[in-house]
C-alpha cells in the first residue's frame, strides 16, 4: 500500500504539461506488463498506469505514436485483460483528439486506432468488444465522418445476435442497440429476457425490450414487473413504462 501511494504521490507531483524525458518515463511505464514484482494487486498497478496513461493524453500535444503503443498492448497476451481492456478505452480517446490534428501522422495513428477496435468489436472473449463498440459508438457520435452510424449498428446488431459472444459484450451490445433503436435486436430481446442465465443479461435484454418491443410485448413486461428478483422487477417495470411511451395503445405501467 505505501508503495502505491508513493507511486501515486509521483504522478500527482508532475507538472501539467510534461518535457519530452518525462514522457518517455511514462511511456516505459505503460509498457511494463504485470509480473507481481513491485510489490502491487494488479488492480493497484492497472491504475498506476491508467493514471499515467490519462496525464500522457491531457498533453496538448501528445505524440501521435503513443496510439501505435496502446494497439501494440491490445494485441500483446503479455499483458492482462483488464489492461489490454484500458488500452481500448485509450485509443478511442486518442483517436478524438487526434481528430483535431491534421496530418499524415495523425491520419495513420487514427487508422490504428480504428483498426484496433474494430478487430476487438468482433472478438467473442471478456469485456473487449463491449468496450470497442462503445468507443466506436462514440466516435460515430462525434461526426468525424471515421466511423459511420451504419457501421456500429451493424457491430451492435451482430454482437447482440451472436449466442458465441461474450456476455459482457452481448449486453453492451443490446442496449446501444435499444438507444439506436435497432428492430432487428428485438426478437433477441425478447428471448433473452425471458430465458438468459444471469441475471445482467436478462436485466440487459428486458430494457432493450422496452426501447425496441412493440404493442403486444406490454404483457411480457408486465409479468416481469412481478419477478421475485427485485432488481429484474424494478427493470421491467421501467421497460414497461417506457414501452408504454412508445405504444400508449399498449397501456402498461405509467
Amino acid at each position: 500500500m505505501a508503495r502505491r501511494r508513493e507511486r501515486t504521490v509521483i504522478l500527482r507531483a508532475l507538472p501539467a504539461q510534461l518535457d519530452s524525458d518525462q514522457i518517455e518515463t511514462l511511456r516505459d511505464l505503460l509498457a511494463l506488463p504485470f509480473d507481481g514484482a513491485f510489490g502491487l494487486e494488479p488492480l493497484a498497478f492497472n491504475g498506476i498506469k491508467n493514471g499515467a496513461a490519462d496525464l500522457l493524453l491531457r498533453q496538448e500535444l501528445f505524440p501521435s505514436d503513443l496510439a501505435y503503443d496502446f494497439a501494440s498492448m491490445f494485441d500483446d497476451s503479455a499483458y492482462d485483460e483488464v489492461w489490454r481492456d484500458y488500452c481500448l478505452q485509450m485509443l478511442v480517446d486518442c483517436h478524438q483528439k487526434l481528430a483535431l490534428r491534421e496530418g499524415p501522422e495523425s491520419l495513420a495513428a487514427r487508422a490504428v486506432a480504428l483498426d484496433t477496435l474494430r478487430r476487438a468489436a468482433r472478438l467473442h472473449i471478456h469485456t473487449w468488444p463491449g468496450t470497442a463498440l462503445l468507443g466506436l459508438d462514440a466516435i460515430a457520435r462525434s461526426k468525424t465522418g471515421d466511423v459511420t452510424d451504419t457501421e456500429v449498428d451493424e457491430i451492435a446488431s451482430a454482437l447482440a445476435l451472436d449466442p458465441g459472444a461474450s456476455e459482457a459484450g452481448r449486453i453492451t451490445a443490446l442496449r446501444i442497440a435499444g438507444e439506436r433503436q435497432l428492430p432487428g435486436v428485438a426478437d433477441i430481446a425478447r428471448d433473452l429476457a425471458q430465458t438468459a442465465r444471469t441475471e445482467t443479461l436478462r436485466a440487459a435484454a428486458i430494457a432493450t425490450l422496452g426501447d425496441l418491443g412493440v404493442a403486444s410485448d406490454a404483457e411480457l413486461l408486465e409479468s416481469l414487473s412481478a419477478e421475485r428478483d427485485p432488481f429484474l422487477a424494478q427493470i421491467a417495470h421501467a421497460a414497461s413504462r417506457k414501452l408504454a411511451e412508445r405504444h400508449p395503445e399498449a397501456g402498461g405501467a405509467l
